[in-house]
């Protein structure tokens, strides 16, 4: 049984391993990873298999207060299975075990500000894994050198120790570690003020953060984009990426990434002058930070709050907060000491060699001025005049040339500078004429795609009380809808395919045309069948080569006979609504097959829905990019829900009011925010 103290759910020591481990303060997943290692851990002897669960509970952990003391415990047993006779095999494997461990606490010293420790520990780790030739380890612990090098302003350094971090995250295929690798290269570049290099490396994190569902990896890859974007004072973009962030870190519960990005929210809303959502985000940072004893994190969020309450002239509360900063800041001075003392150390043997060389050669000056003395002592009267009239000559010559070298030099940077505007101007003309070829690819693109989607006067005549709000997120969309009539009967669909602007584009066509050949050249009418078809066709577009796309769509489609009312319906990700005029029980919601159309592990059949529709009836399919949108007066995502109550407000209305207050209220609660994806509904009355 658990015991209980002040009404806090404390874990057993005999199971969980350590004391005091409050369970209340875990998450489900923690809870869950906790529980289940354990029960493995306790149902084994071997040494090995134990210490490969602990590792695994330590790195899968993201709760900061528990990770470190399982870290703590793991250091305890592999010591002492190293104090015993053991055979080498075993005796490499406790090594690997311990080099991660110590990895882990430079870590948590690296968080807390303790620069020092933090590079002892990872020399030590990086020498231990180097022993037993790990390299995932090894790129793990480069990785985190290249940090401290950053923080200390050694940047080429850094560059160098990331770079050999990711050529081993290569070869062992290591995509989450790239994932932190470009994010941390991204850093350096910002530290360095080059925003634009940073945001490629940022991007790049996030494209590979998002292609193998790295939560960790695009959380952090978003904030770190929010962030340039706030250098750059485009605070819609900032609030846009930081609010994706944080929406990740919380379904993580991560305390460290909640705090940070909380942070940044508040940051960008005080640029915007929202004090008071700014202040609700930057105290819940200060909260969290306070509660991890992160001295960087409690200093950012101290700063951010001074600034709020000096803008919203509350001086006191200004006052108190830029104390607490200032405090944070002395605490803070031991980590300057140790980045001088970090300096001085590499520098140390460096000097040690300049200073024997220098000591020699000083004593061999010193005797050649002994021998030399009397003789020059003889000779300073006779040569006394020559030589002051040849120092006189001769400082009148080396002036004279160095005006010369001076003049010259102007003359070369003048020449230097003409030329470099040429090549800026040059480089100017070739960016201005690639600019305009993209825009105008872009936009025959468009037209291409505008002349695949059903025109307006077939859609007015198939559809009849029905509308369709398109709202692509860039010139080109990833989301396209779909019409065919065969045999008095109406198939229709909403499609979102993967990515948006011009992959998304590309991707719709090849998806489009495989739906044309399903019904056209398969004859298929089954909506279920036809996807079926449709996912084979894609599968085989994209599998010509070896690139090994896994590129799809999420689609709602359905066969509707126009004289019966019969509907057939099938799904993949995306739902059907149905609104019927004369019930009152809402929105019926028919869920689609949890799997894409286009490569897919699990992949099963589609499954085929039948329903018979009344009159009155209203149908509506849709993306996911219209209740995806973030804004409202928190910039939270309006999601399914309000999505919902939406419908039910305006499906009374004609066709054209429902698409024009769906689009009025869209935009109104985007507001200043960005639009994240495309937007596609299709409504139908019957």
């Amino acid at each position: 049984m658990v015991p209980t103290v002040q009404s806090q759910e404390y874990g057993d020591p005999d199971f969980y391993l350590i004391d005091s481990l409050n369970l209340e303060r875990l998450n489900d997943w923690d809870r869950e990873l906790i529980d289940s290692t354990l029960h493995l851990y306790h149902q084994t002897k071997n040494d090995t298999i134990q210490l490969e669960l602990l590792e695994h509970l330590v790195d899968n952990c993201w709760n900061e207060r528990v990770w470190p003391r399982y870290n703590n415990f793991m250091i305890l047993q592999v010591k002492k299975n190293l104090s015993q006779n053991s055979s080498v095999e075993v005796q490499l494997k406790n090594k690997y075990f311990l080099a991660g461990a110590l990895n882990n606490i430079g870590l948590e010293n690296d968080q807390k500000g303790r620069l020092g420790d933090a590079l002892n520990y990872y020399h030590e780790a990086l020498r231990l894994y180097e022993e037993v030739g790990n390299q995932k380890g090894m790129s793990v612990t480069l990785n985190n050198l290249s940090v401290i090098h950053s923080i200390l302003g050694n940047f080429e350094k850094s560059i160098i120790y990331q770079k050999e971090s990711i050529r081993l995250k290569r070869e062992i295929r290591d995509h989450e570690g790239i994932t932190v690798s470009y994010i941390n290269l991204g850093h350096v570049y910002e530290n360095k003020k080059s925003h634009f290099e940073a945001l490629e490396y940022y991007e790049k994190a996030l494209a590979i953060g998002l292609e193998y569902n790295d939560t960790r990896g695009t959380a952090l890859a978003y904030s770190k984009i929010g962030d340039i974007y706030e250098l750059e004072e485009v605070y819609p973009k900032a609030l846009s990426f930081n609010l994706k962030s944080l929406e990740l870190w919380q379904e993580i519960g991560s305390d460290v990434g909640i705090s940070m990005t909380s942070n940044s929210i508040g940051s960008v809303l005080l640029q915007q002058g929202k004090y008071y959502e700014a202040k609700k985000y930057a105290e819940k940072s200060l909260a969290i930070a306070l509660e991890l004893d992160y001295p960087q994190d409690i200093q950012n969020a101290a700063k951010t709050l001074s600034f709020i309450h000096e803008d919203m002239r509350n001086y006191k509360a200004a006052l108190e907060y830029f104390q607490l900063y200032t405090e944070m800041e002395s605490r803070l001075i031991n980590d300057e000491t140790e980045k001088k003392a970090y300096k001085i150390s590499m520098q140390y043997e460096y000097e040690r060699e300049a200073l024997k060389d220098s000591l020699e050669y000083a004593k061999r000056e010193e005797l050649n001025t002994l021998a030399l003395k009397n003789q020059q002592a003889e000779n300073y009267a006779l040569y006394g005049g020559l030589i002051l009239m040849a120092i006189i000559l001769f400082l009148g010559w080396r002036s004279l040339q160095h005006r010369k070298r001076v003049n010259e030099l102007v003359q070369q940077q003048k020449e230097q500078v003409e030329v470099r505007k040429e090549e800026i101007e040059q480089k100017h003309q070739v960016l201005s004429i690639a600019h305009k070829e993209i825009s105008d690819s872009i936009s025959y693109a468009q037209r291409i795609q505008r002349a695949i989607l059903p025109s307006e006067e077939k859609l007015n005549q198939l559809l009849g009380q029905g509308f369709v709000l398109f709202k692509p997120k860039d010139i080109v969309s990833g989301d396209f809808y779909w019409l065919e009539e065969v045999d008095n009967e109406l198939i229709f669909a909403v499609a979102d395919c993967t990515g948006h602007g011009v992959p998304g584009a590309m991707v719709s066509v090849v998806c489009h045309n495989a739906l044309n050949r399903s019904v056209r050249e398969f004859d298929l009418r089954q909506p279920a069948d036809i996807l079926n078809k449709t996912r084979e066709l894609v599968i085989e577009a994209f599998s010509a080569n070896k690139e090994n796309v896994r590129d799809g769509m999420d689609i709602s489609l359905c066969r509707l006979n126009i004289n019966t009312r019969d509907l057939q319906w099938a799904g993949a990700y995306n739902p059907l609504y149905l609104i019927r005029s004369q019930e009152t029980e809402g929105i019926v919601e028919y869920l689609a097959d949890k799997q894409p159309v286009g490569r897919y592990q699990k992949a099963q059949p589609f499954t085929n829905h039948r329903l018979q529709l009344k009159t009155g009836d209203q149908l509506y399919l849709f993306s996911d990019g219209y209740p995806d949108q973030f804004g409202g007066p928190k910039g939270k995502k309006l999601k399914y829900s309000a999505f919902k109550e939406l419908l039910l407000q305006c499906f009374s209305l004609s066709p054209d009011e429902q698409r024009r207050k769906l689009n009025d209220y869209f935009e109104q609660w985007k507001g200043d925010m960005e639009q994240i994806d495309d937007v596609c509904i299709v409504g139908l009355k019957v």
